[in-house]
């Protein structure tokens, strides 16, 4: 009867042993998890940290560009701005404008830094920085490219305005107006250019529509032809 208590005991004991070992087992599973989920945290946590500095780092470079742009001389921004439209600026002449011109000479303005096809039979008998005149080979057909303060003091003689046309010129907005007097006729385009002030001008005498029409058409194509460096 002893042997078999003894024997009990010793079940008793094992089991306690076995209950104990499994806790321990368990709760050192758990402590292992809890670590592990905490290592994970930790290094969620410093990932999001390095995210934020490389964001602020970046945010103070774009603070510093924006501040350099606002603070850059308003000739730099002028700079900047003409090149970008100089980059957009398309040509508007056609396919047929191109064929019309393919015999052309090339006019520079090497100050204000612009060229411009005109006729072949046209000669130049005026080039200065702000005037520049050509006239037809009869001399019949005058035309004028004026510019700075020349410009803002020419004045139009008082002829009768026929017309007037929004247009545009080298990519800037221009205005296009028609005068006449009798038969004589003057066709004058105002824009400006870099705060230039620019007037394209030709004046002639209408001896029939068809001839007309062809210097009005040479007129127009020139001012397609007009392009700032």
């Amino acid at each position: 009867m002893e042997k078999k208590n003894n024997n009990i005991m010793i079940i008793l004991v094992i089991v306690v042993l076995l209950i104990i070992l499994a806790g321990g087992v368990y709760f050192g599973y758990q402590n292992f998890q809890n670590q592990k989920k905490l290592l994970n945290a930790k290094e969620e946590i410093e990932k999001l940290e390095k995210e934020k500095e490389e964001l602020e780092e970046k945010l103070s470079k774009l603070e510093k560009t924006e501040k350099i742009e606002t603070e850059k001389p308003e000739e730099v921004k002028k700079e900047n701005k003409s090149a970008q439209e100089k980059e957009v600026c398309a040509s508007t002449l056609t396919s047929s404008d191109k064929i019309a011109i393919k015999t052309w000479k090339t006019y520079k303005n090497t100050v204000r830094k612009y060229t411009f096809k005109y006729p072949e039979d046209w000669k130049v008998y005026k080039s200065e920085k702000d005037l520049v005149g050509l006239e037809d080979k009869n001399g019949d057909i005058h035309f004028h490219i004026v510019s700075g303060d020349q410009a803002k003091g020419t004045q139009v003689p008082p002829y009768k305005q026929i017309n007037k046309k929004e247009i545009q010129v080298a990519c800037q907005k221009a205005q296009r107006i028609y005068f006449a007097s009798g038969n004589d006729v003057i066709i004058r385009t105002t824009f400006e250019k870099d705060n230039v002030p620019y007037i394209v001008m030709i004046a002639y005498t209408d001896i029939g529509a068809s001839l007309s029409s062809d210097i009005v058409e040479a007129y127009d194509l020139i001012l397609k032809t007009i392009e700032f460096e």
